[in-house]
């Protein structure tokens, strides 16, 4: 399907190319689809697929209907909201190029927040929402 092929790397593009954005991350190319490389330094971005959809529709148009789960993982509750206000604003834009598609249509849905404690004893704040992205094409 093509959220996998062509979504992913368009929102990975559209996060990256926010300068704003990626001065709150450990380096400015931390964002990550699926998940973080072991050993990623905190503050970073990670977002996947969640429930991606090919909707059949009678006038033989093909259209996606994507949610994308995009959430920032940091160290600090404040680094964490921070980096998700800057994803959120910059998702809310609607003007991410998607490859062979034209996007219709980006809303925030479900919000996200919890802080997990792993192994090593770092408490890591997991904050953002999952985003629908309808696209035809």
């Amino acid at each position: 399907m093509a959220n996998a092929t062509n979504t992913g790397p368009a929102i990975y593009q559209w996060l990256a190319g926010d300068a704003v954005l990626t001065a709150l991350l450990s380096e400015t190319d931390a964002i990550y689809e699926g998940l973080a490389p072991s050993g990623t330094k905190f503050p970073y971005i990670v977002y996947d697929a969640v429930a991606p959809q090919e909707l059949n529709l009678v006038s033989g148009n093909r259209t996606l209907d994507e949610l994308w789960q995009i959430k920032a993982m940091a160290t600090t509750r404040a680094e964490a909201s921070a980096i998700a206000a800057r994803v959120e604003t910059r998702m809310i834009q609607q003007d991410i190029t998607v490859t062979g598609w034209t996007v219709y249509w980006v809303s925030r849905e479900t919000g996200i927040s919890f802080a997990e404690l792993p192994n090593d004893g770092v408490r890591v704040y997991n904050i953002g929402a999952d985003y629908r992205i309808r696209l035809a094409g």
